[in-house]
């Protein structure tokens, strides 16, 4: 039977390439995973994906949004040894002024986070509802780690590759 009801949502999953080592991988919870991968020049690179959840109004979702942000700080902390990525829907928009923009916004400069975002020629967007069009996916890292991420690709759409 086919589901009707709405575009799906939700979940993770890491696709990787087999010219890179899977050295360990975790899924903390339903917004929050993570990889370390061994780079073709032999590096370790941990990157966690995320998928965090959206502003409804709820103080509850407000504190799972601050806790999924003090986890992925803690994450970043407890691998300082080597470069990190963060990556995937953190459901803000840096350039809006919503709450979980500013939160997004704040755990970026009290943590000296770089964004290093891919632009696509076909999009400077990565949400729409129809009505406004904003950017809430991100790739984010430590700004003391120098990466070259030009060897990972970024596909915005598995059936539009």
């Amino acid at each position: 039977m086919i589901n009707k009801r709405g575009r799906p949502y939700g979940g993770l999953a890491w696709i990787v390439n087999d010219k890179y080592k899977i050295v360990n991988s975790n899924f903390y919870n339903k917004h929050i995973s993570s990889i370390q991968i061994e780079t073709t020049n032999a590096e370790i690179l941990l990157l966690i994906g995320v998928w965090l959840p959206y502003d409804d109004g709820h103080v509850e979702t407000e504190l799972e949004y601050t806790s999924c942000l003090a986890f992925i700080e803690g994450l970043v902390q407890n691998n300082s040894n080597i470069p990190v990525v963060i990556c995937g829907d953190f459901n803000a928009d840096l350039f809006r002024e919503k709450k979980f923009d500013n939160l997004l916004v704040e755990f970026l400069e009290q943590n000296d986070y770089e964004v290093a975002n891919f632009h696509n020629e076909r999009y400077d967007y990565t949400y729409s509802n129809g009505t406004y069009l904003s950017t809430i996916d991100y790739f984010i890292h430590p700004n003391q780690d120098l990466l070259n991420l030009s060897d990972f690709i970024v596909v915005l759409d598995p059936l539009d590759c």
